[in-house]
Parts: C-alpha cells; structure tokens; sequence
C-alpha cells in the first residue's frame, strides 16, 4: 500500500509542477486540492492517511 502512495504522490506532484509550468493553475490546484493529505502528511501521521484510502472489494 505504501508504494501505491508513493507513486500516487509522485504522479500528483509531478503533474501539478507540470501545470503550472503550463500557467493551468486551476487544473494545478484541483490536483493539490485532491491530494492534500497524501502530499503534506506523507510518512508524517499514517491515521491520516488511513482515512483518506479507499479499499475496494476484489
């Protein structure tokens, strides 16, 4: 699960430096907004992440 995260946040972090690059920053900051947690508590408070992952059923 933790590399799913890291690869998560790589992904978003990546695209909203792209963005703005771009001068999209609304698209950049919908990003930002849908990965918050993920970007700024990352190896910080897992609890938080924890209510933050979505499980489905196999």
């Amino acid at each position: 699960m933790e590399r799913r995260i890291n690869v998560a946040t790589n992904w978003a972090s990546t695209r909203i430096a792209y963005l703005d690059k771009a001068e999209r920053y609304e698209d950049s900051y919908a990003i930002t907004q849908e990965f918050r947690e993920w970007i700024t508590c990352i190896g910080e408070n897992v609890a938080m992440l924890d209510d933050t992952i979505l499980i489905v059923a196999k």
